[in-house]
C-alpha cells in the first residue's frame, strides 16, 4: 500500500494554576499513550537493523551498560555519556545556608539524574517521525489514512504520472475558509534531495462525506516536470508529501493540518526498505 501517514494522537489540554504561572492557561498531554514494556522495545530493537541478534543477548547487553554506568557513577561521582543520547550525573540536592556548610545527610542527599544530548533534544518528531497531536476542542478531526495512485490503490508504491488520491476523514476543503492542499515532490538531483511545492488545491475533486480527495497530476506535479531539473529522466522520482490544511467541513473550528506520504514505485525498486527515516522531508 502507498502509504506513510503522521501517527496521529489526542492532546488533553489541563488547566495550570495561577499559583504556577501568573495567567494560568493550559498545558497539553498526549492523551491515552501507554509505556511500551523493555520486552516490546527488543523486539523492535532486533526487527530493525539488529535482526541477526539474539532478543535475550540484546537485552542482557542493554541492562549491563546501563547498570554499570548507575553502579560505577555511585563509587566515584564521576559524569558517564552514552553517545549523543544522554549523560548520567550525579547532583547534590538539597540547601546550603552558608559558604562554609558541610554535607548533611539530615538535610542533603545525592541523586543521580539523566541530561539528554542531542541525539535527543534535537531530534522532532513532528518533522522526521511524523507524529502529530489532536485537540477534540478544535473540531473534526481532519486525518489522512491512505496515500496512493489513483490506478493502482493497492500498490506498495506511487505510480508516476497518475492522480494521487488521499483516503481519510473530514477532508473537505472549504470556500472561503482559506483551506488548502500543498504537495512537495521529491526527486534525486546529483545525491541531493529537491522538492516542488503546489499550493492552491485548484481542480481536485473532493467526495460529498469528506473521505476521499483526488489531486490530478496535471495540476499538482506536472508542471514541475517538465523542468529540466525535475526530469525524471534525469533525477529518479522519490517520494510525495500532501499537506491538508482543512477546518474539517465546520467554518467556525480551527484549522488543522495533516501529513501523507509515500514513495515512488520506481524508488522501491532501488531501495525496497525506504522509510520515513530515510529522508528529511521538510514542511507542507
Amino acid at each position: 500500500m502507498a502509504y506513510v501517514s503522521a501517527k496521529n494522537r489526542e492532546l488533553e489540554l489541563v488547566p495550570v494554576s495561577a499559583k504556577f504561572i501568573k495567567d494560568g492557561g493550559y498545558t497539553g498531554r498526549i492523551k491515552g499513550r501507554r509505556t511500551i514494556p523493555f520486552s516490546e522495545v527488543l523486539d523492535e530493537v532486533t526487527t530493525r537493523g539488529l535482526s541477526g541478534f539474539d532478543k535475550t543477548t540484546v537485552g542482557l547487553i542493554v541492562l549491563h551498560t546501563i547498570s554499570t554506568m548507575v553502579e560505577n557513577t555511585l563509587k566515584d561521582g564521576n559524569s558517564r555519556r552514552l553517545g549523543d543520547y544522554f549523560t548520567l550525573q550525579m547532583e547534590v540536592k538539597g540547601r546550603f545556608d552558608e559558604p562554609g556548610e558541610q554535607f548533611d545527610p539530615e538535610k542533603h542527599k545525592f541523586q543521580l539524574v539523566l541530561r539528554p544530548l542531542s541525539g535527543i533534544s534535537d531530534r522532532r518528531p513532528d518533522r522526521r517521525d511524523g507524529l502529530t497531536v489532536y485537540n477534540r476542542n478544535a473540531g473534526p478531526e481532519v486525518k489522512i489514512e491512505r496515500l496512493c495512485s489513483k490506478s493502482a490503490p493497492e500498490a506498495k508504491g506511487l505510480v508516476f504520472g497518475d492522480d494521487f488520491v488521499l483516503e481519510g476523514e473530514n477532508l473537505f476543503m472549504l470556500d472561503g475558509c482559506d483551506d488548502y492542499l500543498n504537495v512537495i515532490y521529491f526527486t534525486q538531483l546529483e545525491h541531493r534531495f529537491v522538492c516542488a511545492r503546489y499550493w492552491d488545491g485548484k481542480g481536485i475533486e473532493v467526495s460529498p462525506d469528506g473521505r476521499r480527495i483526488v489531486i490530478p497530476w496535471k495540476t499538482s506535479v506536472g508542471p514541475y516536470v517538465v523542468n529540466p531539473r525535475f526530469d525524471p529522466e534525469r533525477n529518479r522520482p522519490v517520494a510525495v508529501m500532501v499537506g491538508v490544511h482543512s477546518h474539517g467541513g465546520e467554518a467556525g473550528s480551527k484549522r488543522q493540518l495533516h501529513r501523507g506520504r509515500a514513495f515512488f514505485d520506481s524508488w522501491l525498486e532501488f531501495y525496497p526498505e525506504a522509510s520515513v527515516h530515510s529522508l528529511i522531508w521538510g514542511r507542507a
